[in-house]
């Protein structure tokens, strides 16, 4: 995947904006009741960076598009604020995606915890 490191078009999110986080539908991503676990938000290994969509470019389809057995959580950008979380406008490149963002900071688990109970809602690909 190459993406820009940061897109030449500066974006400015307001606390409403949504982001979508894809996952696999495995037993240490997803509870028994429902519930995402906080393994959803993990940073790439061996960064600060965890890749997400902008929901004004891009929906749930597309972000679940080639992935079978995946689901996406949504969250706001106020969710990711109030982590001290900072996010950036990363556009992919190869394969295209304009709505690619990367939420950028240390992610321990009592934060991916907190993000995990803050989720707005998880839905799922119908293949």
């Amino acid at each position: 995947m190459e993406r820009s490191e940061v897109s030449d078009d500066p974006v400015r999110f307001g606390p409403s904006d949504e982001f979508l986080r894809r996952f696999p539908k495995n037993p240490s991503h997803l509870k028994p009741d429902g519930s995402v676990s906080s393994a959803v938000f993990e940073n790439t290994p061996g960064t600060v960076r965890m890749s997400v969509n902008w929901m004004a470019k891009s929906s749930v389809e597309d972000t679940l598009k080639g992935f079978p057995n995946f689901g996406v959580v949504m969250l706001t950008a106020e969710d990711y604020w109030k982590e001290r979380h900072a996010i950036e406008h990363t556009p992919v490149t190869d394969p295209p995606n304009p709505a690619h963002c990367d939420i950028v900071g240390d992610k321990p688990l009592s934060v991916r915890r907190r993000l995990a109970r803050a989720v707005r809602g998880i839905l799922f690909s119908s293949d």
